[in-house]
């Protein structure tokens, strides 16, 4: 089953979809990766009309396809599997390490 998301996971998704950084996307897009992360990651976050045609030349799609993209229940379970693994690789390994720990304790004792 699709759903309806937000603007600034929609861009994620596509962006994460194509392999494209959000450095990437800021360098293509003529926008700070700071405004690129924050996007993202508030779903309340507005954007401007010229801002949002700068990020979806820059992912080489239409306004009409950002807009009105579905995520299926896999999909949305494989991006955050994905956001998972990539917060967990922005730490430090030793936070990294005893943060997958406790995420296995979690998921050990759910099991049980």
């Amino acid at each position: 089953m699709a759903e309806d998301i937000k603007i600034g996971s929609k861009i994620q998704i596509i962006r994460t979809n194509r392999g494209i950084t959000q450095e990437k996307l800021a360098e293509l897009s003529g926008l700070s990766s700071n405004f690129i992360s924050k996007l993202e990651r508030d779903s309340t976050k507005d954007i401007s009309l010229s801002n949002l045609i700068s990020i979806t030349k820059a992912l080489d799609i239409s306004i009409d396809e950002l807009l009105n993209l579905k995520i299926t229940d896999d999909e949305k379970y494989t991006l955050n599997t994905h956001l998972l693994f990539e917060k967990l690789n922005s730490l430090d390994k030793e936070n990294a390490d005893n943060l997958s720990k406790n995420f296995l304790e979690i998921i050990n004792n759910l099991k049980s």
